[in-house]
């Protein structure tokens, strides 16, 4: 008979056949096998936690993350396991397990390979009565996956930053030029954030307009699926350059554009404010008559202005001018001159000046001023060389009319001496005798300054009368053109003639003593002796006070101060001083009103400065000066006026006092 076994459950008895009992065992632990091969399988960490959190099952994956054996952690709790800080973070979810609800996360955990990230699920294991006995682990290894994301997430926060940062306006829009995508620069640029900007149709954001723009380079781009760019002018008047660059979709398809912006408006601006100032240049050049010239040494190739076209008669937009060219229209007998002052030039490096001729194509000749320099470039060798060239044609004929009239005044002059030293000779025979000798010096000096002030408003008048040749050439000569060239005229000639007033009155003999004004007397002087200052680039300082007065002899005072400015101007001249200057001062002090005269030329030599006001002392050469202007001023001072004139070296020049 077979042995059986009999078990009993619930009040009732099974009777099972041995055989048949290890049958079933057999199979039942061929299944556990089964199981454990598929769970071992499975790329995740796969474990079971009883309902007072020890471990009871892990699979073999457990092993392989964090180097632990089965053996030796089965049946330890989870808090020893992992160790008290990761358990606390991960508690509540233990507790919501237990409690009977699947719970997912996500968390970080160190193993030998270094810190990885797993996607949690915690399945609870409910018994027959609802009760939990535990909860099942399904640890997936998510580092990988975490990294991509954390690279793409870098990756698009970096984009971001890039095309937030840059100054030009990025916007992404579709094809029917809504705003996708926009930086911030795109926002400030209108001033609105860049949420208003999405979803708006961009012609409607910067034109204020219904429709595309025209010639607009976004809607040519996805048009022709090519790159574009243009100008585009805003209502505002802003100027925008704008390249448009086509997205396609894998089918070639345009689906929408990337518009990249730059404002261009100061540029723009900038250039529009250099064409004016080139046409005021052409203009200006064309009133002075003067044209301007570059030539490039390497490229053999010379540039001209229009204005220089028109003063050689050549044509401009013709064959391209060479430096051959334009040597053909100077004179012949001018050519070789001009070469010369090029080539040292060239050679020395310097600036070049000189007066020639040209003949133009009708048979007229004119004479220019040309000049021109070389421009070097870091290494000192010589590059380019430029240069200006002037028409004084009709300066030139003016300055024989004032050689002319130079010559005539020279005549009165000699004249007006005569007569001066005649009353000299009447009234102070001694004295007046070293006056007349004195103003003789003088007067060489001021009928000089005195055709430096009649030689401009001659140049004018000669101008005038060749403006009305001109007019009448091309029909513009009008009764009321003529008559406003007579008044001009007649103005620049009462000047002239107040001109020959002021120098009679300055030499006329004042034959009693009268209050006069300091400053005026003064001012006289510099009037007479200021074309000599300048043309020696003397300058002039003044610090006076106009409401000084004295009484003497006005004419005689300012002789006075005349001979000591020239005085002062012939030792700049005679020291050839940088930058010479004369300071004049005017003050009061004690009752008594005080004139300074003081120069840079460096002073009074110390065995000369007792003598410079005896009669004919002086330090020029024989036949350059007589000696007898400060002897004539000391004297007009102290006899004639009651005052002192005295002379002292100071820093860097002497100072003479004029005390009345």
């Amino acid at each position: 008979m077979r042995k059986v076994d009999r078990y009993s459950e619930a009040g009732s008895t099974v009777t099972i056949d041995r055989g048949e009992y290890e049958l079933l065992k057999n199979e039942r632990w061929d299944m556990r096998k089964h199981y454990l091969r598929i769970l071992d399988s499975v790329p995740a960490n796969i474990s079971y936690v009883d309902a007072k959190e020890s471990l009871r099952f892990v699979n073999r994956w457990h092993e392989k993350w964090f180097d632990f054996h089965p053996k030796e952690i089965i049946g330890k709790s989870i808090r020893e396991i992992c160790g008290e800080l990761y358990y606390q973070g991960v508690a509540h979810y233990i507790k919501n397990a237990l409690a009977g609800a699947e719970v997912s996360f996500e968390t970080a955990f160190s193993t030998e390979f270094g810190l990885r990230s797993f996607a949690v699920t915690l399945v609870p294991n409910m018994g027959d009565t609802e009760s939990v006995l535990g909860f099942y682990i399904m640890a997936f290894d998510i580092t990988d996956r975490k990294m991509a994301e954390e690279a793409l997430s870098r990756s698009e926060r970096e984009k971001a930053l890039i095309l937030t940062s840059v100054s030009e306006v990025v916007t992404y829009m579709d094809s029917d030029l809504r705003v996708v995508w926009a930086n911030r620069a795109g926002g400030d640029s209108m001033g609105l954030t860049v949420a208003d900007l999405t979803g708006r149709y961009c012609y409607e954001l910067s034109a204020h307009r219904d429709q595309p723009c025209e010639r607009c380079p976004v809607v040519s781009a996805i048009k022709t699926g090519e790159l574009q760019e243009g100008e585009l002018t805003m209502p505002d008047r802003r100027v925008w350059f704008v390249r448009a660059y086509p997205v396609k979709a894998e089918n070639g398809e345009v689906i929408g554009v990337v518009k990249v912006s730059r404002e261009i408006s100061a540029r723009k601006h900038a250039e529009e404010r250099l064409k004016k100032k080139e046409l005021q240049l052409e203009e200006a050049q064309q009133i002075a008559h003067m044209g301007s010239w570059e030539y490039d040494l390497h490229k053999n190739r010379l540039s001209c202005s229009k204005e220089l076209y028109r003063i050689c008669d050549l044509t401009p937009g013709g064959k391209r001018l060479t430096f051959k060219t334009v040597m053909r229209v100077v004179h012949p007998d001018d050519l070789n001159r001009v070469k010369i002052a090029i080539e040292t030039a060239y050679q020395t490096q310097n600036h070049f000046s000189l007066f020639h001729r040209i003949v133009r194509s009708n048979g007229t000749s004119r004479i220019l001023h040309s000049q021109g320099k070389i421009v070097v470039d870091v290494s000192g060798v010589p590059v380019r060389m430029i240069g200006t060239a002037q028409d004084v044609t009709s300066r030139k004929k003016t300055e024989e009319v004032l050689k002319s009239k130079h010559r005539a005044l020279k005549e009165f002059n000699q004249i007006l001496e005569r007569r001066v030293g005649e009353e000299v000779d009447k009234n102070r025979e001694k004295d007046f005798l070293l006056i007349r000798q004195s103003r003789q010096a003088a007067m060489g000096e001021m009928i000089g300054n005195i055709a430096h002030q009649w030689r401009q408003p001659l140049t004018t008048i000669s101008l005038l009368i060749q403006d009305l040749s001109e007019n009448y050439c091309y029909g513009e000569f009008t009764q009321e053109y003529l008559d406003k060239t007579i008044d001009h005229a007649m103005q620049v000639i009462q000047s002239m003639s107040r001109t020959i007033d002021d120098f009679r009155n300055f030499f006329k003999p004042d034959n009693q003593k009268v209050s006069f004004l300091v400053a005026e007397a003064i001012r006289k002087t510099i009037s007479f002796a200021g074309p000599g200052l300048m043309e020696n680039n003397i300058q002039v300082v003044l610090e006076t006070d106009g409401a000084l007065f004295i009484t003497g002899y006005p004419n005689e005072y300012a002789q006075a101060l005349f001979s000591i400015v020239t005085n002062a101007k012939d030792a700049l001249l005679e020291k050839r001083v940088g930058k010479p200057s004369i300071y004049i001062g005017l003050s009061s002090a004690h009752g008594k009103v005080l004139v300074t005269v003081a120069d840079n030329a460096g002073g009074i030599p110390e065995e000369f400065i007792d003598k410079i006001f005896d009669p004919y002392f002086t330090t020029k050469k024989f036949g350059e000066a007589i000696g007898v202007g400060l002897y004539m001023a000391k004297t007009i001072i102290e006899k004639h006026m009651g005052g002192k004139l005295s002379a002292r070296n100071i820093s860097g020049g002497a100072e003479f006092s004029i005390e009345v």
